[in-house]
């Protein structure tokens, strides 16, 4: 799983394109409208908790409500989407979230472009123009927050060459998807888990003796 985080404005989008093109995979469906609303009615905690439970598979996420609904939510809706208040849940499942390793990249150009590209495309979103700073220096410290992990990679469309992204994403990918036999023999057929060497003994290897 990829899943692409990022506040409005960072190039995001974009990628998604991109990734979906490079890797021949699907983006998932988006649950909510350019408001945050939920689209149909759906059950948000509904949603999380079938979601997770078919990982892992291919696909990429346009962001995932596990990262992007603590940020966006009380700012767009003044609060969090039914369930997600549920602090035992929520914290259950972002641990279900992290432990099935989905590589999660934060588009995080610096915050003077994305206050640019939001006010001079993004003008219909009065909520989201007025809170965009705020927004992304959330996603900085969200990002802050996780970055040690191996999983978690940062784009910055303003410096980084994406031949050399995509050459890194994918060695990431054909890592993470050897843990899956049946996803990586669809998307990486080279992949191999490779077996460790037989150990004989545990004895050190003896010195030469001089003279």
């Amino acid at each position: 799983m990829i899943v692409v985080e990022g506040p409005d404005g960072a190039g995001k989008t974009q990628l998604v394109m991109r990734l979906c093109q490079q890797f021949q995979m699907s983006v998932e469906p988006r649950v909510v409208d350019s408001s945050t609303n939920p689209i149909g009615g759906v059950s948000l905690k509904r949603w999380v908790d079938e979601d997770l439970l078919a990982w892992p598979r291919a696909a990429i996420y346009d962001r995932h409500r596990m990262i992007s609904e603590p940020i966006y939510a009380p700012i767009m809706r003044g609060r969090l989407a039914d369930g997600f208040e549920d602090s035992i849940w929520f914290i259950r499942q972002l641990g279900h979230f992290w432990k099935a390793r989905p590589l999660v990249i934060y588009c995080m150009p610096p915050v003077e472009e994305v206050v640019r590209n939001v006010l001079r495309s993004d003008t219909d979103n009065e909520a989201v123009c007025k809170a965009i700073s705020s927004i992304y220096w959330m996603y900085h410290t969200n990002y802050c927050q996780n970055a040690a992990r191996a999983n978690v990679i940062v784009w910055d469309y303003t410096q980084d060459v994406y031949e050399d992204f995509i050459h890194y994403l994918t060695f990431m990918l054909k890592e993470e998807f050897s843990r899956y036999v049946n996803v990586a023999n669809r998307y990486f057929p080279d992949v191999r888990k490779a077996a460790p060497a037989p150990i004989e003994n545990n004895r050190r290897p003896p010195r030469l003796r001089r003279g």
